[in-house]
């Protein structure tokens, strides 16, 4: 169960450094203080990589930002060495004075560290087939400069990388208009032949609105918000599956602003955002090894033929939707390679097949 006191004293005490610039001095301490809440947390292996920042428009001199990870390595023989993500970054930035400004940064990005935090307690007293990783990122702020040092060193060191969460701005649950949304948040992602970030979404959607169905995770059918970036993008870029957490109502008043507080957050709210990682987590680090590739019979006929490359004996769950849905609006669970529908044409539906708890591969 979310502990919305972990979640306050987190915020609380991010938000007590005067910001958390990576240029500045504040951000080595915040650093070292995830870095001691990390290690407080049995089972996990606490690193520090640092990311050097280029001289740019928001980097005045070049410095090393720290990125701090913490590992909860995974228990199979051969499903630990695929790693499992959950991402936010810890920096904060004052557009009023960009290197001295007060950014409490309690919501940008507070509050995806408290969720990191309390989901890596959550789930500290299990263990998984995969490898679990907490990953607090820096030099957000600067053009997601943290994230793009660990997802280029992740592509040339070839980490086999499932699934990213990110979590950024999860906290807000009432606007610059007044407008409340305390029941949904939303989930970006790209479609790309490179990774199936998209496929993520689609499936994650679909799994919560089973087990959380008073809480929405709302599909937007795009990589970020227009003219915005998140630390989800580096992974993409890198052909990793990666996807973004985001609250449905932003209150642009108090971003990268000194009224980015905790008092101005919805902690019902926060906690149930920390609910929907944990449970997709939970599926993502049991899940058995996809297939490879699923086949669609495109002989002429009035139903549909699928096969796969996997295991005979393992379970696969099947997936339709009709062409003109972004929701799965079936599905079926089956053992072996093979699953043929009389009712469902290939030429009006569009079909996947996954592990049971797994992201699903499209038919082609």
């Amino acid at each position: 169960m979310v502990d919305k006191g972990n979640l306050e004293a987190t915020l609380r005490r991010l938000s007590s450094w005067p910001n958390r610039n990576s240029n500045g001095p504040h951000i080595a301490e915040a650093a070292q203080w995830l870095r001691e809440q990390f290690a407080q947390i049995e089972g996990s292996t606490v690193t520090e990589i640092p990311v050097s920042l280029p001289v740019g428009p928001r980097v005045p001199v070049e410095i090393d930002a720290p990125q701090v990870l913490s590992v909860r390595k995974g228990t199979h023989p051969e499903l630990s060495e695929n790693l499992v993500f959950m991402s936010a970054h810890f920096d904060s930035l004052s557009m009023v004075d960009k290197l001295n400004g007060a950014a409490p940064g309690a919501n940008d990005d507070g509050s995806g560290i408290a969720a990191l935090l309390e989901a890596h307690r959550m789930l500290s007293t299990d263990s998984w087939p995969r490898t679990l990783v907490f990953a607090a990122f820096s030099a957000e702020e600067q053009g997601l400069l943290g994230a793009k040092g660990i997802a280029k060193r992740a592509r040339e060191e070839n980490w086999q990388i499932d699934a990213v969460l990110n979590n950024d701005m999860i906290g807000n649950s009432v606007d610059d208009l007044g407008r409340r949304e305390g029941g949904a948040v939303r989930i970006f992602s790209e479609e790309s032949a490179s990774h199936r970030s998209r496929e993520l979404a689609r499936w994650a959607n679909w799994m919560l609105a089973q087990e959380m169905p008073d809480h929405e995770l709302r599909l937007v059918l795009r990589p970020d918000r227009m003219g915005r970036g998140g630390d989800h993008t580096p992974f993409n870029r890198e052909g990793f599956t990666a996807v973004r957490f985001t609250e449905c109502n932003e209150a642009y008043s108090r971003q990268h602003t000194e009224a980015d507080t905790v008092e101005a957050m919805d902690l019902d709210y926060l906690a149930k955002n920390v609910e929907v990682n944990v449970r997709i987590l939970r599926h993502l680090l049991a899940a058995e090894p996809a297939p490879t590739v699923v086949h669609i019979d495109r002989a002429q006929g009035y139903g549909t033929g699928l096969s796969w490359s996997g295991n005979a004996f393992r379970r696969y769950r099947v997936y339709w939707r009709r062409t003109t849905s972004a929701f799965w609006e079936g599905t079926q669970e089956v053992t072996g390679c093979e699953w043929t529908s009389t009712e469902l044409s290939k030429d009006e539906w569009e079909f996947a097949v996954g592990a049971v708890d797994g992201i699903p591969v499209p038919a082609n």
